[in-house]
């Protein structure tokens, strides 16, 4: 009996070694639209790589060359350069040159260099989310807001000055974000100097000046209410109602505490996953996504676990309802009212890497389901395809695009 089990180990461990493929490097040109490939602003370069889930684009503008995970975080950053633009022209006009001399501001010291050498702040190394589907136990650095707990260089920003900034930021800073449409809470540092430094300006002497693009503000301004609240509301205030929410949806005092602590959720993505989670309301188990919200290690991670998260609470409200989540240590999925187990991901282009089929071998044996459905946002390679369907998967392909796209949140 233990010989046929060794046997059995080994044909299963041949299958997974033979069913794997190495993801591949593609030409930008077959992977995005014209219109992401290139703009009056930006230029996408190749190659487009991957870490088997989400690509990986370098794009280049004025600004600097900057590197991004994920389609959907390259749509943000092309908001985001434009938004730079508008900043940069703004920078230059009359009125607010004067604004400036009339509050004593240093012109070169408030925002010319945001314009004139942003490139080695606009730069960052990504680190993808390969390691979420890995089944081994990687020591990752978890940090929180407590002197000598914090994980630095995991990510292309100091997350520990970005909590303290986050924490310290204006009313004005946030009007300015308004303006422009984009995430006032957003990792990318040259921009967050650009409108820091016009928010000063205006704070100290009010200058007007009309936007050259007024319909720009496509980013944020989608989430509604959200939004809204994320423009308005001061830091501590919006933590505030996103305890309440955590709190209602049945997190425990101490899981909100860590979520609300964690370093990689910035203020915005702790309001989508307290409001995700208030939608999840009533769900068997929704309380232990708190798990998967904690395990993450960077700033690719925790925007990849909140993506999914967010993609639960839309399944749940406009799909199917769902039944219970299912406790997983990194990637949470669930079983709908109508017995579906569902998995739901905002992956690019999956590869059949060792990774992805010890995760799906992972989830499907979790759940003992006859269908298990597979939602991602991209696409599959063929192999990948056969593989998981061969273990009893069916997969949607290019689906819940739009929702993930309307998460633009650096």
């Amino acid at each position: 009996m233990k010989k046929a089990n060794v046997f059995v180990a080994l044909v299963i461990v041949s299958t997974i070694a033979m069913a794997s493929e190495a993801p591949s490097e593609r030409k930008v040109a077959d992977v995005l639209p014209p219109d992401l490939v290139k703009g009056s602003l930006h230029t996408v370069i190749d190659p487009v790589a991957s870490d088997g889930y989400l690509d990986s684009y370098q794009i280049e503008s004025q600004f600097g060359t900057a590197v991004v995970i994920g389609r959907a975080q390259l749509r943000a950053h092309i908001i985001e350069i434009a938004a730079l633009n508008e900043l940069d022209q703004i920078s230059k006009t009359k009125e607010f040159v004067d604004a400036a001399a009339a509050a004593g501001i240093d012109m070169v010291k408030s925002i010319s260099h945001v314009f004139t050498d942003p490139i080695e702040t606009f730069t960052g190394l990504p680190k993808g989310v390969g390691r979420l589907f890995s089944r081994t136990k990687t020591n990752v650095q978890r940090g929180f807001r407590k002197a000598g707990e914090i994980a630095k260089g995991e990510s292309p920003t100091d997350a520990a000055a970005m909590v303290v900034r986050n924490s310290q930021i204006s009313r004005a800073e946030r009007s300015w974000a308004k303006k422009l449409g984009v995430d006032p809470y957003s990792t990318n540092l040259v921009l967050r100097d650009a409108i820091g430094s016009v928010a000063l300006v205006d704070s100290a002497a009010s200058f007007t000046v009309g936007l050259a693009i007024p319909g720009l503000n496509i980013g944020l301004n989608v989430l509604g209410e959200l939004a809204d609240e994320v423009w308005s509301m001061a830091p501590s205030e919006l933590e505030a109602k996103n305890r309440q929410r955590f709190g209602k949806a049945g997190f425990s005092d101490s899981n909100v505490d860590a979520i609300i602590d964690n370093i990689w959720y910035t203020p915005t993505w702790q309001t989508v996953l307290a409001s995700s989670a208030a939608t999840l309301e009533g769900v068997e188990n929704i309380a232990t996504i708190a798990t998967s919200i904690m395990s993450v290690g960077s700033y690719d991670e925790a925007r990849f676990v909140m993506q999914i998260i967010a993609m639960l609470a839309w399944y749940h409200a406009v799909e199917t309802p769902l039944a219970s989540i299912i406790d997983d240590p990194q990637l949470p999925h669930a079983v709908d009212m109508a017995g579906r187990h569902v998995a739901l991901f905002p992956i690019d282009h999956l590869f059949a890497t060792e990774q992805t089929t010890e995760a799906a071998d992972r989830l499907r044996s979790a759940v003992p389901s006859e269908t298990h459905h597979l939602w991602i946002t991209g696409t599959t390679s063929a192999q990948a395809a056969t593989t998981l369907q061969r273990a009893g998967w069916m997969i949607e392909q290019n689906t819940m695009s739009d929702l993930v796209d309307r998460l633009q949140l650096r």
